[in-house]
Protein backbone atom coordinates (compact mmCIF):
# COMPACT_ATOMS: atom_id res chain seq x y z
CA UNK A 1 0.00 0.00 0.00
CA UNK A 2 1.01 3.42 -1.05
CA UNK A 3 1.01 5.75 2.32
CA UNK A 4 1.13 9.37 2.33
CA UNK A 5 1.33 11.22 5.46
CA UNK A 6 0.74 15.11 5.59
CA UNK A 7 1.50 17.71 8.55
CA UNK A 8 -1.05 20.67 8.38
CA UNK A 9 0.76 23.43 10.30
CA UNK A 10 2.97 27.27 10.35
CA UNK A 11 5.38 26.98 7.37
CA UNK A 12 7.19 29.62 9.96
CA UNK A 13 7.55 26.80 12.38
CA UNK A 14 8.46 23.90 10.05
CA UNK A 15 11.42 22.51 11.88
CA UNK A 16 9.90 22.22 14.96
CA UNK A 17 6.69 20.39 13.52
CA UNK A 18 8.90 18.11 11.53
CA UNK A 19 7.89 15.11 13.45
CA UNK A 20 9.50 11.32 13.45
CA UNK A 21 6.29 8.99 12.20
CA UNK A 22 5.73 5.52 12.89
CA UNK A 23 3.43 3.20 10.78
CA UNK A 24 2.13 0.25 13.02
CA UNK A 25 0.04 -3.11 12.22
CA UNK A 26 -3.08 -3.64 14.52
CA UNK A 27 -0.87 -6.39 15.99
CA UNK A 28 1.40 -3.64 17.24
CA UNK A 29 4.47 -4.56 14.41
CA UNK A 30 6.42 -1.54 13.32
CA UNK A 31 6.04 -1.75 9.27
CA UNK A 32 7.64 1.75 8.65
CA UNK A 33 9.27 4.63 10.01
CA UNK A 34 9.83 8.36 8.62
CA UNK A 35 9.61 11.97 9.15
CA UNK A 36 7.12 14.79 7.96
CA UNK A 37 6.86 18.10 8.21
CA UNK A 38 4.32 21.03 6.97
CA UNK A 39 6.73 21.29 3.77
CA UNK A 40 7.68 17.95 3.48
CA UNK A 41 4.98 15.19 2.80
CA UNK A 42 6.21 11.49 3.73
CA UNK A 43 5.53 9.49 0.96
CA UNK A 44 6.07 5.54 1.20
CA UNK A 45 5.32 1.72 0.13
CA UNK A 46 3.92 -0.20 3.45
CA UNK A 47 3.84 -4.23 3.50
CA UNK A 48 2.19 -6.21 5.91
CA UNK A 49 4.51 -8.78 5.60
CA UNK A 50 2.07 -11.63 3.47
CA UNK A 51 -0.93 -10.62 6.15
CA UNK A 52 -3.84 -8.99 5.38
CA UNK A 53 -4.47 -5.74 7.72
CA UNK A 54 -7.54 -3.85 7.40
CA UNK A 55 -6.21 -1.09 9.43
CA UNK A 56 -2.82 0.54 9.99
CA UNK A 57 -2.16 2.71 12.63
CA UNK A 58 0.21 5.52 12.22
CA UNK A 59 1.88 7.75 15.34
CA UNK A 60 3.61 11.18 14.65
CA UNK A 61 5.58 11.64 17.99
CA UNK A 62 5.91 15.06 19.91
CA UNK A 63 9.33 16.45 21.09
CA UNK A 64 7.34 17.43 24.20
CA UNK A 65 7.03 13.40 24.96
CA UNK A 66 4.02 13.57 23.40
CA UNK A 67 2.03 12.21 20.31
CA UNK A 68 -0.69 11.82 17.46
CA UNK A 69 -2.52 8.77 16.15
CA UNK A 70 -4.47 8.19 13.08
CA UNK A 71 -5.73 5.06 11.72
CA UNK A 72 -6.29 4.28 8.07
CA UNK A 73 -8.23 1.57 6.36
CA UNK A 74 -6.33 -0.51 3.69
CA UNK A 75 -8.75 -1.78 1.56
CA UNK A 76 -7.43 0.88 -1.20
CA UNK A 77 -3.86 0.95 -2.95
CA UNK A 78 -3.12 4.39 -1.66
CA UNK A 79 -4.07 6.46 1.46
CA UNK A 80 -3.37 9.40 3.06
CA UNK A 81 -3.31 10.78 6.77
CA UNK A 82 -3.26 14.49 7.62
CA UNK A 83 -1.99 15.38 11.60
CA UNK A 84 -3.60 19.34 11.37
CA UNK A 85 -1.69 21.23 13.71
CA UNK A 86 -3.88 24.56 12.73
CA UNK A 87 -6.32 24.25 15.07
CA UNK A 88 -4.50 22.75 17.97
CA UNK A 89 -3.52 26.55 19.31
CA UNK A 90 -6.24 29.29 20.41
CA UNK A 91 -4.11 31.66 17.95
CA UNK A 92 -1.47 31.00 15.62
CA UNK A 93 1.75 32.87 17.76
CA UNK A 94 1.40 30.09 20.11
CA UNK A 95 0.89 27.04 17.35
CA UNK A 96 4.53 26.46 17.92
CA UNK A 97 3.86 25.52 21.47
CA UNK A 98 1.42 21.97 20.71
CA UNK A 99 4.54 20.32 19.57
CA UNK A 100 5.48 20.74 23.62
CA UNK A 101 2.26 20.90 25.11
CA UNK A 102 -1.39 20.63 24.74
CA UNK A 103 -3.35 23.93 24.45
CA UNK A 104 -6.81 22.38 23.70
CA UNK A 105 -7.78 23.37 27.61
CA UNK A 106 -7.45 26.93 26.59
CA UNK A 107 -10.51 27.07 24.21
CA UNK A 108 -12.54 26.69 27.08
CA UNK A 109 -12.87 29.94 28.78
CA UNK A 110 -16.06 31.18 30.31
CA UNK A 111 -17.47 33.11 33.57
CA UNK A 112 -18.43 29.88 34.86
CA UNK A 113 -15.37 28.16 33.99
CA UNK A 114 -12.48 30.49 33.79
CA UNK A 115 -10.07 27.52 34.64
CA UNK A 116 -7.13 27.04 37.12
CA UNK A 117 -6.05 30.46 38.70
CA UNK A 118 -2.27 31.61 37.92
CA UNK A 119 -1.48 33.83 40.19
CA UNK A 120 1.24 36.33 40.12
CA UNK A 121 4.00 35.36 37.76
CA UNK A 122 7.30 37.53 37.03
CA UNK A 123 10.64 37.37 35.09
CA UNK A 124 14.21 38.57 35.62
CA UNK A 125 16.80 38.17 33.08
CA UNK A 126 20.44 37.32 34.13
CA UNK A 127 23.81 38.43 31.95
CA UNK A 128 27.13 37.10 32.48
CA UNK A 129 29.53 39.62 31.81
CA UNK A 130 33.04 39.89 33.10
CA UNK A 131 32.78 36.39 35.06
CA UNK A 132 29.99 38.09 36.83
CA UNK A 133 25.75 37.45 36.82
CA UNK A 134 23.76 40.75 37.06
CA UNK A 135 20.48 41.23 36.16
CA UNK A 136 18.98 43.40 33.32
CA UNK A 137 15.98 44.76 31.67
CA UNK A 138 14.02 42.72 29.97
CA UNK A 139 14.64 43.25 25.91
CA UNK A 140 11.07 42.53 24.49
CA UNK A 141 10.83 42.33 20.96
CA UNK A 142 7.11 41.91 21.32
CA UNK A 143 4.42 40.38 23.29
CA UNK A 144 1.34 38.76 22.38
CA UNK A 145 -1.32 38.01 25.59
CA UNK A 146 -4.68 36.60 25.79
CA UNK A 147 -6.72 35.30 28.73
CA UNK A 148 -3.90 32.60 30.40
CA UNK A 149 -1.77 32.39 27.95
CA UNK A 150 1.47 34.95 27.00
CA UNK A 151 4.38 34.88 24.62
CA UNK A 152 7.31 37.14 24.76
CA UNK A 153 9.86 37.59 22.17
CA UNK A 154 13.34 38.63 23.30
CA UNK A 155 16.04 39.62 21.64
CA UNK A 156 19.05 37.89 23.45
CA UNK A 157 22.23 39.65 23.13
CA UNK A 158 25.63 37.38 22.62
CA UNK A 159 26.37 37.10 25.95
CA UNK A 160 25.43 33.77 28.35
CA UNK A 161 22.06 34.46 29.65
CA UNK A 162 19.54 32.78 32.13
CA UNK A 163 16.00 33.71 32.14
CA UNK A 164 14.62 33.59 35.72
CA UNK A 165 10.57 32.67 35.88
CA UNK A 166 8.76 31.93 39.15
CA UNK A 167 5.20 33.12 40.77
CA UNK A 168 3.10 32.57 43.59
CA UNK A 169 2.09 28.85 41.87
CA UNK A 170 5.09 28.89 39.63
CA UNK A 171 8.36 27.27 41.05
CA UNK A 172 11.11 29.56 41.14
CA UNK A 173 13.52 28.31 37.56
CA UNK A 174 16.00 29.51 35.48
CA UNK A 175 16.30 28.83 31.98
CA UNK A 176 19.45 28.93 29.81
CA UNK A 177 18.62 30.96 26.28
CA UNK A 178 21.08 30.70 23.51
CA UNK A 179 23.07 33.92 23.11
CA UNK A 180 22.80 36.31 19.60
CA UNK A 181 19.13 34.81 18.96
CA UNK A 182 15.67 35.53 18.64
CA UNK A 183 13.63 33.62 21.49
CA UNK A 184 9.97 33.04 22.10
CA UNK A 185 9.01 32.46 25.70
CA UNK A 186 5.33 31.07 25.89
CA UNK A 187 3.87 30.93 29.24
CA UNK A 188 0.60 29.05 29.32
CA UNK A 189 -1.95 27.82 32.14
CA UNK A 190 -1.91 24.02 32.74
CA UNK A 191 -4.08 21.78 32.43
CA UNK A 192 -3.17 20.50 35.64
CA UNK A 193 -4.81 20.69 39.19
CA UNK A 194 -1.74 20.53 41.25
CA UNK A 195 1.74 21.75 40.36
CA UNK A 196 2.94 25.01 38.79
CA UNK A 197 0.10 27.09 37.25
CA UNK A 198 1.49 27.27 34.02
CA UNK A 199 4.08 25.66 31.65
CA UNK A 200 7.23 27.20 30.19
CA UNK A 201 8.21 26.65 26.18
CA UNK A 202 11.00 28.10 25.04
CA UNK A 203 12.03 28.08 21.38
CA UNK A 204 14.36 30.08 18.86
CA UNK A 205 12.21 32.12 16.54
CA UNK A 206 14.09 29.81 14.00
CA UNK A 207 14.42 26.79 15.90
CA UNK A 208 16.52 23.89 14.13
CA UNK A 209 18.87 20.95 15.15
CA UNK A 210 18.35 21.81 19.02
CA UNK A 211 15.10 19.85 18.50
CA UNK A 212 16.62 16.72 18.07
CA UNK A 213 17.71 17.23 21.65
CA UNK A 214 14.15 17.28 22.42
CA UNK A 215 13.73 13.73 21.87
CA UNK A 216 17.15 12.66 23.08
CA UNK A 217 16.01 14.46 26.57
CA UNK A 218 13.14 12.25 26.67
CA UNK A 219 14.46 8.91 25.69
CA UNK A 220 13.54 8.91 22.02
CA UNK A 221 16.43 7.76 20.72
CA UNK A 222 15.01 6.10 17.37
CA UNK A 223 12.80 9.41 16.94
CA UNK A 224 16.23 11.84 17.19
CA UNK A 225 18.06 9.06 14.64
CA UNK A 226 15.05 9.81 12.16
CA UNK A 227 14.87 13.40 12.62
CA UNK A 228 18.71 13.70 12.57
CA UNK A 229 18.79 12.27 9.19
CA UNK A 230 15.83 14.52 7.47
CA UNK A 231 17.68 17.54 8.87
CA UNK A 232 21.03 16.50 7.55
CA UNK A 233 22.73 17.02 10.94
CA UNK A 234 26.32 15.80 9.74
CA UNK A 235 26.37 18.48 6.30
CA UNK A 236 24.92 21.55 8.44
CA UNK A 237 27.81 20.82 11.16
CA UNK A 238 30.10 21.48 7.64
CA UNK A 239 28.13 24.21 6.89
CA UNK A 240 26.78 25.97 9.12
CA UNK A 241 28.75 26.59 12.54
CA UNK A 242 29.73 30.01 11.70
CA UNK A 243 25.90 31.10 10.45
CA UNK A 244 23.99 28.87 13.59
CA UNK A 245 26.25 27.81 15.99
CA UNK A 246 23.63 27.23 18.30
CA UNK A 247 21.98 24.73 15.99
CA UNK A 248 26.15 23.24 15.32
CA UNK A 249 26.30 22.71 18.89
CA UNK A 250 23.18 20.89 18.96
CA UNK A 251 24.00 18.62 16.64
CA UNK A 252 27.65 18.27 17.61
CA UNK A 253 25.99 16.62 20.85
CA UNK A 254 24.11 14.25 18.84
CA UNK A 255 26.69 12.87 16.85
CA UNK A 256 28.91 12.32 19.91
CA UNK A 257 26.42 10.86 21.38
CA UNK A 258 26.11 8.18 18.19
CA UNK A 259 30.24 7.80 18.60
CA UNK A 260 30.24 9.71 14.96
CA UNK A 261 32.28 12.79 16.33
CA UNK A 262 35.78 11.23 16.38
CA UNK A 263 36.52 12.47 13.02
CA UNK A 264 35.57 15.53 13.24
CA UNK A 265 37.95 16.58 15.92
CA UNK A 266 38.75 20.01 14.11
CA UNK A 267 35.69 20.57 13.82
CA UNK A 268 35.29 20.32 17.51
CA UNK A 269 37.79 22.84 18.68
CA UNK A 270 36.89 25.79 16.21
CA UNK A 271 33.45 25.35 17.72
CA UNK A 272 34.73 25.94 20.94
CA UNK A 273 37.60 28.58 19.73
CA UNK A 274 35.24 30.84 17.67
CA UNK A 275 32.52 30.88 19.88
CA UNK A 276 33.29 32.11 23.57
CA UNK A 277 29.66 32.99 24.22
CA UNK A 278 28.51 29.39 25.17
CA UNK A 279 30.20 26.48 26.82
CA UNK A 280 28.33 23.88 24.74
CA UNK A 281 31.33 23.95 22.28
CA UNK A 282 34.24 23.44 24.92
CA UNK A 283 32.20 20.66 27.00
CA UNK A 284 31.91 19.03 23.46
CA UNK A 285 35.91 19.26 22.92
CA UNK A 286 36.70 18.06 26.90
CA UNK A 287 33.92 15.13 26.47
CA UNK A 288 35.01 14.26 22.76
CA UNK A 289 38.45 14.15 24.32
CA UNK A 290 38.10 11.87 27.62
CA UNK A 291 36.87 9.34 25.09
CA UNK A 292 39.90 9.29 22.81
CA UNK A 293 43.00 7.38 23.30
CA UNK A 294 46.25 9.71 23.75
CA UNK A 295 44.69 12.74 25.56
CA UNK A 296 46.51 13.66 28.91
CA UNK A 297 44.25 14.47 32.01
CA UNK A 298 45.66 17.99 32.06
CA UNK A 299 43.99 18.63 28.41
CA UNK A 300 41.06 17.28 29.51
CA UNK A 301 40.66 19.34 32.73
CA UNK A 302 42.16 22.41 30.81
CA UNK A 303 39.20 22.22 28.29
CA UNK A 304 36.95 21.81 31.65
CA UNK A 305 37.92 24.87 33.33
CA UNK A 306 37.55 26.87 29.47
CA UNK A 307 33.76 25.37 29.91
CA UNK A 308 33.50 26.48 33.55
CA UNK A 309 34.78 30.19 33.04
CA UNK A 310 31.82 30.10 30.52
CA UNK A 311 28.97 30.14 31.88
CA UNK A 312 26.46 27.35 32.34
CA UNK A 313 25.84 24.94 29.39
CA UNK A 314 22.86 26.06 26.86
CA UNK A 315 21.69 22.55 26.71
CA UNK A 316 20.32 19.95 29.68
CA UNK A 317 22.46 17.11 27.64
CA UNK A 318 25.50 19.61 28.10
CA UNK A 319 25.10 19.50 31.85
CA UNK A 320 24.97 15.67 31.90
CA UNK A 321 28.24 15.43 29.93
CA UNK A 322 30.29 17.92 31.71
CA UNK A 323 29.21 16.41 35.23
CA UNK A 324 30.19 13.16 33.77
CA UNK A 325 33.65 14.32 32.30
CA UNK A 326 34.34 15.80 35.49
CA UNK A 327 33.79 12.81 37.17
CA UNK A 328 35.82 10.63 34.45
CA UNK A 329 39.56 12.95 35.69
CA UNK A 330 38.46 13.87 39.75
CA UNK A 331 41.16 12.68 41.65
CA UNK A 332 39.24 12.16 44.92
CA UNK A 333 40.90 12.80 47.95
CA UNK A 334 44.13 13.73 45.89
CA UNK A 335 42.17 16.52 43.90
CA UNK A 336 42.67 20.31 44.19
CA UNK A 337 39.93 22.62 46.34
CA UNK A 338 38.99 24.30 43.05
CA UNK A 339 38.41 21.49 40.77
CA UNK A 340 36.45 19.69 43.51
CA UNK A 341 34.34 23.14 44.64
CA UNK A 342 33.59 23.31 40.70
CA UNK A 343 32.36 19.45 40.97
CA UNK A 344 30.23 19.96 43.88
CA UNK A 345 28.47 23.51 41.81
CA UNK A 346 27.74 21.32 39.00
CA UNK A 347 26.50 18.16 40.83
CA UNK A 348 24.32 20.93 42.50
CA UNK A 349 23.13 22.40 39.40
CA UNK A 350 22.19 19.03 37.82
CA UNK A 351 20.75 17.93 40.51
CA UNK A 352 18.19 20.94 40.72
CA UNK A 353 17.46 20.99 37.05
CA UNK A 354 14.32 21.07 35.42
CA UNK A 355 13.01 20.30 31.96
CA UNK A 356 12.41 22.84 29.56
CA UNK A 357 12.62 21.67 26.07
CA UNK A 358 16.36 21.06 25.04
CA UNK A 359 16.91 23.63 27.03
CA UNK A 360 19.20 23.60 30.43
CA UNK A 361 17.10 25.09 33.36
CA UNK A 362 17.09 24.54 37.23
CA UNK A 363 15.49 25.36 40.34
CA UNK A 364 16.96 28.01 42.24
CA UNK A 365 17.20 31.73 44.04
CA UNK A 366 19.71 33.12 41.68
CA UNK A 367 22.15 32.03 39.33
CA UNK A 368 24.42 31.70 42.30
CA UNK A 369 21.55 29.99 43.83
CA UNK A 370 20.29 26.55 43.09
CA UNK A 371 17.64 24.81 45.28
CA UNK A 372 17.14 21.26 45.90
CA UNK A 373 13.02 22.04 46.20
CA UNK A 374 10.78 24.14 44.53
CA UNK A 375 10.70 27.72 45.90
CA UNK A 376 7.38 29.71 45.32
CA UNK A 377 6.02 33.45 45.95
CA UNK A 378 6.89 37.50 44.74
CA UNK A 379 10.73 37.85 43.68
CA UNK A 380 10.86 39.82 47.19
CA UNK A 381 9.59 37.04 49.09
CA UNK A 382 10.84 33.57 48.35
CA UNK A 383 9.67 30.56 50.07
CA UNK A 384 7.48 27.46 50.07
CA UNK A 385 3.68 29.12 48.85
CA UNK A 386 0.57 27.72 48.97
CA UNK A 387 -0.61 24.51 48.04
CA UNK A 388 -3.50 24.67 45.12
CA UNK A 389 -6.65 24.27 48.39
CA UNK A 390 -4.94 27.77 49.73
CA UNK A 391 -3.17 25.77 52.42
CA UNK A 392 0.40 26.48 53.42
CA UNK A 393 3.24 24.12 52.15
CA UNK A 394 4.61 21.98 54.16
CA UNK A 395 7.63 23.39 56.04
CA UNK A 396 11.22 21.33 55.48
CA UNK A 397 14.11 21.11 57.45
CA UNK A 398 17.97 21.15 55.58
CA UNK A 399 20.69 18.52 57.16
CA UNK A 400 24.33 20.50 56.29
CA UNK A 401 26.65 19.62 54.42
CA UNK A 402 29.99 19.36 54.68
CA UNK A 403 30.89 22.50 52.29
CA UNK A 404 28.36 25.15 51.92
CA UNK A 405 30.07 26.67 48.79
CA UNK A 406 31.19 25.69 45.39
CA UNK A 407 32.86 27.32 42.71
CA UNK A 408 31.76 27.41 38.91
CA UNK A 409 34.11 29.75 36.73
CA UNK A 410 34.29 33.13 38.97
CA UNK A 411 30.62 32.68 40.80
CA UNK A 412 30.95 31.10 44.10
CA UNK A 413 28.06 28.87 44.56
CA UNK A 414 25.72 28.80 47.37
CA UNK A 415 25.05 24.80 47.76
CA UNK A 416 21.74 23.17 48.27
CA UNK A 417 20.91 22.02 51.47
CA UNK A 418 19.18 18.08 51.04
CA UNK A 419 15.78 17.76 52.92
CA UNK A 420 15.34 15.32 55.85
CA UNK A 421 12.73 15.05 58.24
CA UNK A 422 10.74 17.88 59.66
CA UNK A 423 10.36 16.38 62.65
CA UNK A 424 13.84 17.57 63.99
CA UNK A 425 12.46 21.22 64.03
CA UNK A 426 9.40 19.96 65.96
CA UNK A 427 11.64 18.25 68.30
CA UNK A 428 13.47 21.20 68.41
CA UNK A 429 10.56 23.95 69.02
CA UNK A 430 9.36 21.64 71.28
CA UNK A 431 12.48 21.97 73.57
CA UNK A 432 12.93 25.44 73.53
CA UNK A 433 8.84 26.20 74.38
CA UNK A 434 8.53 24.28 77.26
CA UNK A 435 12.14 24.21 78.43
CA UNK A 436 11.81 20.28 78.80
CA UNK A 437 14.27 17.74 77.37
CA UNK A 438 13.41 16.73 73.73
CA UNK A 439 12.64 12.86 72.62
CA UNK A 440 14.14 12.46 69.20
CA UNK A 441 11.71 10.96 66.75
CA UNK A 442 13.05 7.45 65.53
CA UNK A 443 13.92 9.33 61.59
CA UNK A 444 15.70 11.55 63.43
CA UNK A 445 19.43 11.43 62.59
CA UNK A 446 20.64 12.31 66.37
CA UNK A 447 24.51 13.18 66.88
CA UNK A 448 24.07 13.77 70.41
CA UNK A 449 21.96 15.15 73.47
CA UNK A 450 23.70 17.88 75.26
CA UNK A 451 23.37 21.01 77.42
CA UNK A 452 22.66 24.19 75.12
CA UNK A 453 22.35 27.74 77.37
CA UNK A 454 18.93 29.61 75.74
CA UNK A 455 18.93 32.93 77.06
CA UNK A 456 19.86 32.26 81.12
CA UNK A 457 18.02 28.82 80.82
CA UNK A 458 20.12 25.88 80.12
CA UNK A 459 18.37 22.62 78.45
CA UNK A 460 18.84 19.57 76.48
CA UNK A 461 18.25 19.21 72.97
CA UNK A 462 18.95 16.89 70.34
CA UNK A 463 21.77 17.92 68.44
CA UNK A 464 21.58 17.10 64.78
CA UNK A 465 22.98 18.65 61.88
CA UNK A 466 20.07 20.57 60.55
CA UNK A 467 18.88 23.99 59.93
CA UNK A 468 16.45 25.96 58.05
CA UNK A 469 16.89 27.75 55.32
CA UNK A 470 16.68 31.80 56.36
CA UNK A 471 14.65 33.10 54.03
CA UNK A 472 12.39 30.46 53.63
CA UNK A 473 11.17 29.54 57.13
CA UNK A 474 7.26 30.36 58.01
CA UNK A 475 7.77 30.86 61.09
CA UNK A 476 8.81 34.37 63.59
CA UNK A 477 12.18 34.80 64.93
CA UNK A 478 13.07 31.71 67.02
CA UNK A 479 15.84 30.20 67.69
CA UNK A 480 17.79 28.11 65.74
CA UNK A 481 20.40 25.10 66.35
CA UNK A 482 23.50 25.66 63.82
CA UNK A 483 27.22 25.12 63.41
CA UNK A 484 29.47 28.35 63.00
CA UNK A 485 32.40 28.17 60.76
CA UNK A 486 35.52 26.02 62.62
CA UNK A 487 33.62 26.16 66.20
CA UNK A 488 32.31 22.36 67.36
CA UNK A 489 30.00 24.11 69.80
CA UNK A 490 26.39 24.68 68.99
CA UNK A 491 25.65 28.34 68.44
CA UNK A 492 22.11 29.76 69.03
CA UNK A 493 20.96 32.27 65.50
CA UNK A 494 17.76 33.96 65.06
CA UNK A 495 16.14 33.24 61.29
CA UNK A 496 13.95 35.85 60.14
CA UNK A 497 10.70 34.76 58.67
CA UNK A 498 9.77 35.32 54.80
CA UNK A 499 6.75 36.79 55.00
CA UNK A 500 8.65 38.98 58.08
CA UNK A 501 8.06 42.87 56.70
CA UNK A 502 10.90 44.32 55.22
CA UNK A 503 11.33 48.13 56.66
CA UNK A 504 13.55 49.20 53.66
CA UNK A 505 14.20 48.02 50.09
CA UNK A 506 18.15 46.37 49.70
CA UNK A 507 20.65 48.53 48.45
CA UNK A 508 24.33 47.10 47.62
CA UNK A 509 26.47 49.96 47.96
CA UNK A 510 29.81 50.37 46.16
CA UNK A 511 32.27 52.53 45.89
CA UNK A 512 31.59 52.93 41.70
CA UNK A 513 34.65 50.78 41.12
CA UNK A 514 34.77 48.00 42.88
CA UNK A 515 32.27 45.61 41.80
CA UNK A 516 29.94 44.92 44.81
CA UNK A 517 30.29 41.28 46.86
CA UNK A 518 27.85 38.75 45.11
CA UNK A 519 26.36 37.78 48.53
CA UNK A 520 22.81 36.76 49.15
CA UNK A 521 21.71 40.42 49.89
CA UNK A 522 23.39 40.89 46.18
CA UNK A 523 21.25 38.28 44.29
CA UNK A 524 18.05 39.54 46.85
CA UNK A 525 18.78 42.83 45.38
CA UNK A 526 19.59 42.16 41.71
CA UNK A 527 16.27 40.07 41.68
CA UNK A 528 13.70 42.27 42.63
CA UNK A 529 15.34 45.27 40.50
CA UNK A 530 15.10 44.03 36.95
CA UNK A 531 11.79 42.21 37.84
CA UNK A 532 8.91 42.40 35.16
CA UNK A 533 5.35 40.58 36.06
CA UNK A 534 3.35 38.98 33.49
CA UNK A 535 0.46 37.81 34.84
CA UNK A 536 -0.83 39.39 38.61
CA UNK A 537 -4.40 37.62 39.58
Amino acid sequence: MELTVYIAGSGQDNTLLTLPIDVYSTRGDLLASGSASPSRAWKFEVSTRGEPAERLHVVARLPGGGSLQESVDTKNDKGDVEFDLRNSSPHDWLQWVTAFHSLKHLFVTNDKDPGRRIGKVWMTLWSLTDGRWQSKQVPVASRDADLGMQQVTIAVPDTPHLLQVGGDEVGWRLVALPPGQTVRVALTRTARSGGDSIDITIARAKADNETILSYLASGAISEANTLAQTLGVADKLLREKIEDPISAAAAGYFLLRNNKLAKREDWVQNLMNWFPAIADGAIIAAALAARTDGKTQNAIRKTIDIALERGLPLFAIGADLLLQTMAAVHRGDGETKRFHASYLALQAYVQASFPVGPYFAFEGLSPAEPTWVSVFGPQDRPGFGFGPDGSPREKLVFSRPKSVRGRYGETNVQLPQAPVSASAAVAMQIAISSQQPALPAPDVPVVEITPVKIGRVTTRLPLSETTFLSHLSTEPLIPILGFGPGNDQPQVREKRASSAPRSESVQVVTDGLTPARQSGRYWRQQRETNAMTLFDE
